[in-house]
Order: C-alpha cells, then sequence, then structure tokens
C-alpha cells in the first residue's frame, strides 16, 4: 500500500504545494520509497511510494497517461491488471512500466469512470483529467461496500450496539463508524476469574463507549437453565451462552446490536490457509501404502469407510475436488463409530453417515475452486444450520435483534467474485485469511489486531463450565426420555464418559445436555 494526499481548487499555488509536502511527510511510514508532487491547474496531486509491483523509478506517482490526459496517484492493488492489459491489447513494449498503476491509466483512456467496473483489488486512487480540469476520487468496492452494509445495519430508532470482541472482523466494523455523533456503545465479554489466555485485550473503539460485561464461570452454571429454556431451538455451540450473557445484560442499554458474525465465513477465515495445503498434500501422498500415510488419512479425512477405501477417494480426486474428497468441514464431525455407537444402527447409520456433506460439495461447480467448495458448503452448514440459528435465538429471547453487515448482500456478491487468492493466499500462516479485510485494516486498525489468527470465543473451557454446573451431566443427560429414545446407545457411549469431562468428549457432552435441557423445560417428553 501506498499513501496518497491532495488539493484541488481553481487556482492552486506553491503553498499549496508546500501543504500537500507536509501532507505526504506525515504519510512516510506508508510509502517510504519513493514520494512525488504533480501541480495541476485546478490540483496538486501527492504520492507516497511502497514499491511492490516494478521497484524501478518508471512506477513513480503520481503518474501521467501516455497521451498526457490524466494524472493518477494511486494507493493499493488492482490485482487482475495483467488480465487487464490483455484485454486492453497492450503489448509488452507499449508499456513504459510494469505496474499496475499505468495499466489504470490505460483503462481509463479506454473506458473513462467504466474502468472501475472492470478492476478487481483495493484502492483508492485520484485521478486528474488535463482535458476538463475535472479530479475524480475513488476507491474499492470492498471498502464502499463495507461502510454502507454498516451503515444499512444501523437503520433504527432504537438505540445501537456493537458486540465486540478482540478480533479484526468486529474492530473493522467498529472502524467503519468514524461519524462521533452518532457512536454506537460497544460490548466486550470477559470470563471473571478466567486465567490469561481467556481475557481479550482491550479493544480499539475512539470515542465510543466500551462496556465490559464481566461473567463468572459459575453465573454461567447459574444461569444454564433459563438459557437454555430460552432458546427457540436446542443449540450446542458454547459460543451461543456467552452472547447470551453479553445481549441479556446489554439490553437495557440497545436494543438492536450488529456483531461480526459471518465473516470467517464469507471472506475465508478460520484456518482454511492451513487445511488447503494439507489436503493437497495429503493428495500427492496418496499414491503411497495406507499404512505409511494412516495418521495423516485418520486425522483429515472423514468418513465411515476404512483407511484404504479413504485413501482411493483420495487419490482418485481432482485437485480442485480434494476438500469433497476428504468431506472437508471447519468443526469435525463426530467419528463414525461413536455416531454409529449412539444410534445403535451399524448397517443404516454406517451408509447414511456424512451423506449430507457428500450431496453438498458434490453440487459444485465444474471450474470451482477448492476454496469455492469449501465456502459454499461452509455457509450451507456451520453459517446457516449454527452461528445464524443460535444468533437469532439468544437476541430474541431477549427482545433484541442482532444484526450481520458481512451478510451484507451486496459485500457477500462482491467477495464471491474476488479471486480466491485474494480471500485466502495460496501460501500458509496463522493469520493468512481473509485477505481483503486484513489489507483494507492495514491502515485503519493496530497490527496485533490486524495481523491475529482466529481465535475461539473467550469464555473459558468447556470442560470447567459442565462441571460448574449443577448435577452430573452424564446422569441429567441419561435422565432425559426424549433423548434416549432418539439414541438407543447413549447408555453405552456415555459410559466412557470421565469425570473430568476431558479427553475430547466435552462438545458432545454440552450438546447432548443442552438438548435434554431444552426438551424438559419445552416439556417434551
Amino acid at each position: 500500500m501506498c499513501g496518497i494526499a491532495g488539493i484541488y481548487r481553481q487556482h492552486p499555488g506553491e503553498c499549496d504545494v508546500a501543504t500537500v509536502g507536509r501532507m505526504l511527510a506525515r504519510l512516510e511510514r506508508r510509502g517510504p520509497d519513493d514520494e512525488g508532487v504533480a501541480l495541476e491547474r485546478c490540483a496538486v496531486l501527492g504520492h507516497r511510494r511502497l514499491a511492490i509491483l516494478d521497484l524501478s523509478a518508471a512506477g513513480h506517482q503520481p503518474m501521467v497517461s501516455h497521451d498526457g490526459r490524466f494524472v493518477v496517484t494511486l494507493n493499493g492493488e488492482i490485482y487482475n491488471y495483467r488480465e487487464l492489459t490483455s484485454e486492453l491489447g497492450l503489448a509488452p513494449g507499449t508499456l513504459r512500466s510494469r505496474s499496475d498503476t499505468e495499466v489504470v491509466l490505460h483503462a481509463w483512456q479506454r473506458w473513462g469512470p467504466g474502468a472501475l467496473d472492470r478492476l478487481v483489488g483495493q484502492w483508492a486512487f485520484a485521478i486528474y483529467d488535463r482535458a476538463t480540469d475535472r479530479l475524480v476520487l475513488t476507491r474499492d468496492r470492498f471498502g464502499e461496500l463495507l461502510e454502507r452494509a454498516c451503515t444499512r445495519c444501523q437503520a433504527s430508532d432504537r438505540p445501537v450496539g456493537l458486540l465486540l470482541s478482540d478480533g479484526i472482523d468486529s474492530n473493522a466494523l467498529l472502524a467503519t463508524m468514524p461519524d462521533l455523533d452518532s457512536a454506537v456503545t460497544c460490548f466486550t465479554f470477559r470470563l471473571r476469574g478466567g486465567g490469561a489466555d481467556e481475557v481479550p485485550e482491550p479493544v480499539v473503539a475512539p470515542g465510543h463507549d466500551v462496556v465490559d460485561i464481566e461473567v463468572s464461570r459459575d453465573e454461567l452454571a447459574r444461569h444454564f437453565e433459563e438459557y437454555c429454556s430460552s432458546l427457540t431451538e436446542p443449540v450446542g455451540d458454547m459460543a451461543a451462552i456467552a452472547t447470551w450473557e453479553v445481549i441479556r445484560s446489554a439490553r437495557s442499554r440497545a436494543t438492536v446490536f450488529l456483531c461480526g458474525h459471518g465473516g470467517d465465513e464469507v471472506l475465508g477465515g478460520y484456518r482454511l490457509s492451513q487445511d488447503l495445503i494439507r489436503l493437497e498434500t495429503l493428495r500427492r501422498l496418496s499414491v503411497l501404502p495406507p499404512a505409511w500415510i494412516h495418521g495423516a488419512i485418520r486425522r483429515y479425512m472423514n468418513g465411515a469407510e476404512s483407511l484404504r477405501e479413504r485413501r482411493d477417494r483420495m487419490r482418485a480426486a481432482a485437485p480442485s475436488q480434494v476438500a469433497g474428497a476428504a468431506r472437508f468441514l471447519i468443526d469435525r464431525p463426530l467419528p463414525a463409530d461413536d455416531v454409529l455407537k449412539l444410534l445403535g444402527d451399524e448397517r443404516g447409520g454406517r451408509e447414511a453417515y456424512l451423506m449430507t456433506i457428500d450431496r453438498l460439495y458434490a453440487e459444485g461447480c465444474d471450474d470451482a475452486t477448492v476454496l469455492d467448495n469449501v465456502q459454499r458448503v461452509l455457509l450451507q452448514t456451520f453459517l446457516s444450520a449454527n452461528i445464524l440459528s443460535w444468533a437469532d435465538s439468544v437476541a430474541m429471547s431477549s427482545s433484541a435483534e442482532l444484526r450481520m453487515p458481512y451478510l451484507d448482500r451486496d459485500l457477500v456478491d462482491f467477495v464471491a467474485r474476488l479471486p480466491a487468492a485474494h480471500r485466502v493466499p495460496m501460501w500458509p500462516g496463522k493469520a493468512n485469511t481473509k485477505r481483503v479485510l486484513r489489507d483494507w485494516a492495514r491502515s485503519r486498525l493496530p497490527a496485533r489486531v490486524v495481523n491475529r489468527s482466529k481465535r475461539g470465543f473467550q469464555a473459558g473451557s468447556l470442560e470447567g463450565l459442565l462441571r460448574a454446573i449443577p448435577g452430573p451431566a452424564a446422569a441429567r443427560v441419561l435422565d432425559s426420555m426424549p433423548v434416549r429414545r432418539a439414541l438407543p446407545g447413549l447408555e453405552g457411549w456415555l459410559k466412557q464418559v470421565p469425570n473430568d469431562y476431558g479427553g475430547g468428549v466435552s462438545s458432545l457432552l454440552w450438546t447432548l445436555l443442552v438438548l435434554a435441557t431444552w426438551c424438559d423445560a419445552r416439556g417434551i417428553v
């Protein structure tokens, strides 16, 4: 990224040049490699360069078009500049540089403002027309779109709040709300008495009130019955009870709440950069005997088949189909043996195991990328059937409304059209996801927020909460007749649950406990 500055008025002079120079001095960190100022008849344009494409002096800005008519100062990256070069019919010898900025000038010469519809990337630029003395200011749609989504979600005659975590999604929403005349109150969740890793770092909210909702684990446990009975439908995500506590406590100060839900699913978050590389590596290793890679197959390929059958499934997959071959899910499904044990149905259960996931992956387009396939299934499963369900339920239980700017129609449509590498780059990294959002946020949020990897909701350990809820969890689940009828093998499965609820069974036990308590509250027998 770079830094741009300028003044536009009828008769700029040397004092304006000096002013723009001082503006650029403040932007030195954004562009330490080069500096330029252009004095035009009605404008002074300035630029600080961080050289990314074409490190030579040929990439100097402000840059003038070949015909001398247009002058541009550009901050950002045009991801599809090579494709535009071909579309414009520009031979390599006709270009003075290898920079995307020169291609923008050619596009503007050919299509005028219509060029904006063809640009893919992130940018803010000012382009001056010497023939008309007209200055056009433009920036990429992700930034016109994220702010618009937040503005749309703030439409309300009742007070609006923001559920604010220490992550990039909710902090980016806050960064789009600079108007202090309509400042929103931000609400955070803090587990009282939790360990250092359970307490979020302070968030950045200049001009906005930040209210910490502090709740102890014992308080969460005491409210468990009320929480379950308030749900429209039972949900097994532990984050739901913490969100329920926040909205419940904040309801006296706001009726409408904005949140960052959907950011990971739409923009390509979670651990996708690592997982996609693991899947491709596993596909390449699938030519080896199963015994050599049985650990990797067991860990990264879901299914009820034998390890050899799963290996063969991956071996036969095309590179774009590795996620479907592995039946990849962000949250790993319950192992087939546990499902069959709970259902008490070895034959039919084994055949139906993950059948829905197979169908969803099979519905993808032939030319879709691996990331496209993963995100489509993620939106149809984890987001729709889990997050959206409990988010609506926990908000409405307090007569509140939860709004999600990242699910704005226009924003989703724009991100879906981005090349896959601008959602999740090809190289791995804990914070190397949601690239379009992180790039947009680098000049707006602290680096510690922008570069932070995905963290789960900081509500403490699930095992600790299970121990704090009155009555042995396993016994409470077993006492639920509706759950026992649905899961004939429940009693046998519960015998393997350790007294401390560890060993990887806590998530399913929590889900069953919520279901049993919800059924009891609803009078289901």
